[in-house]
């Protein structure tokens, strides 16, 4: 029997519409398909197991039962240049909520919004957005909750880290995710207000040796933190530079 409990997270949280799977491809994928239903939002797509889920690019997220895959349907106020606070203020809500459970743990964001407890990574956000201007984004969020590195093909183990690993005990889902809705929704409230100086002290990058590479461009500096843009600020020796988009790779000290 699954531990989420839908009526608990219509009443606690501003989700207006839930839908639950058992077992679904892709939780992203779905809200997808929901949107052409003209849902009302925020919708939220939950799943307990997780088939065909993806990161960035062509990458694969690792969501065997236990970890908790949800797509989150909000609609936005800017336009498209705007999406790169939204991304920020997402993986700064996450990180608050897994801070709240695991108390005296380093819990910082990694730009754009992944989530790591000391060097191993918590979760995962994946935001979309759907053909045309329709004005809304779809975040997909894979937080490692109740399954175990343990169980964790070879390549990931030593990489990722679970709430239950770290806390020595099991989580319920539905108190995961409704901390998580309701820390997101307060960091999205404030999406035009100083993000800068709210993300420079959970910033894991922060002092680190970073290169960027966006296509045939790559970017190599110290990173000090974002601009009011949500860019990633990189200091290359020969002056600061903002960096929007692209994929983060930490180099050897």
């Amino acid at each position: 029997m699954s531990d989420i409990d839908a009526a608990a997270i219509l009443s606690t949280t501003r989700v207006r519409t839930v839908e639950h799977h058992a077992v679904i491809e892709s939780t992203n994928r779905r809200a997808m398909e929901r949107l052409q239903d003209e849902p009302q939002l925020p919708l939220l797509v939950v799943a307990d197991e997780q088939t065909a889920g993806r990161g960035r690019g062509s990458n694969a997220w690792w969501s065997p039962p236990g970890c908790l895959m949800f797509s989150l349907v909000l609609a936005r106020h800017e336009t498209s240049a705007k999406l790169p606070p939204y991304s920020l203020c997402v993986g700064l809500g996450v990180r608050a909520a897994i801070a709240e459970l695991l108390v005296d743990q380093d819990v910082k964001v990694k730009w754009p919004n992944d989530v790591f407890v000391g060097d191993r990574k918590i979760c995962g956000i994946l935001i979309e957005l759907p053909p045309g201007d329709s004005g809304k984004l779809v975040v997909g969020v894979g937080i490692n909750v109740n399954n175990s590195t343990a169980q964790a093909p070879l390549d990931v183990a030593s990489t990722v880290a679970t709430l239950a690993d770290l806390g020595n005990r099991t989580f319920s889902r539905t108190v995961v995710l409704t901390s998580v809705l309701n820390l997101v929704a307060a960091e999205i409230d404030g999406v035009q207000d100083d993000l800068q100086t709210r993300w420079l002290p959970h910033c894991y990058l922060s002092g680190r040796s970073v290169a960027v590479e966006r296509g045939n461009q790559l970017d190599r500096g110290v990173c000090e933190g974002i601009d009011a843009s949500g860019a990633l600020l990189l200091n290359t020796g020969s002056g600061v530079v903002p960096v929007s988009s692209g994929t983060v790779r930490i180099e050897p000290a």
